[in-house]
């Protein structure tokens, strides 16, 4: 059985061979032509980036501080690790999160001090699934870290971060990993 880390890197290769998807990201990270949002959040907006080939729907989780004065830091960079760890960790007990978490990021260069890896100059996002299926699918926000979608009726889990951990090492959101603009 594929892992969650390892399909996640599949839909990587299907985001990048879409024509269409990049585009839109390559727009929306130029200033060209902003993705549609689909909703705001504390911390977040997500926008609606379109489907692949094999129907899968896929959406832009971007951290309101991720390319705040050109810099995407460590700390934003942790909280889309932390995000896609906790969806692996959710869908390993059969629980409904996004299908795959991938890093998408247009930046200029690593950012280092003597003490280490401070973040990146640019911004960067997390593609996830696109829950609402391109706008047509209604979703009811619980009280909890939920969602209520209907049509069909299914419970899904969104706001899944735990807290905060500042990490040292990445895997999802890796350079080597992510769609790089």
């Amino acid at each position: 059985m594929i892992g969650y880390f390892e399909k996640s890197q599949e839909v990587r290769i299907e985001i990048e061979s879409s024509p269409e998807l990049m585009r839109i990201l390559e727009n929306h990270y130029s200033g060209k032509e902003t993705a549609q949002n689909i909703s705001d959040g504390q911390h977040h907006i997500i926008y609606r980036i379109g489907q692949l080939s094999g129907g899968l729907w896929v959406a832009m989780r971007h951290n309101l501080y991720a390319g705040k004065d050109g810099i995407t830091s460590k700390g934003v960079l942790s909280q889309y690790e932390t995000y896609a760890t906790d969806a692996e960790d959710y869908s390993s007990k059969g629980k409904r999160v996004t299908q795959f978490c991938v890093g998408v990021a247009k930046t200029e260069d690593r950012i280092e001090t003597p003490r280490g890896f401070v973040g990146l100059r640019g911004d960067v996002a997390l593609l996830v699934e696109d829950f609402t299926m391109g706008g047509t699918r209604e979703l009811e926000v619980s009280p909890s870290d939920e969602v209520w979608a209907n049509n069909p009726r299914e419970l899904i889990y969104v706001d899944i971060g735990s807290a905060f951990r500042e990490l040292s090492d990445f895997q999802y959101m890796a350079e080597k990993n992510m769609i790089l603009l």
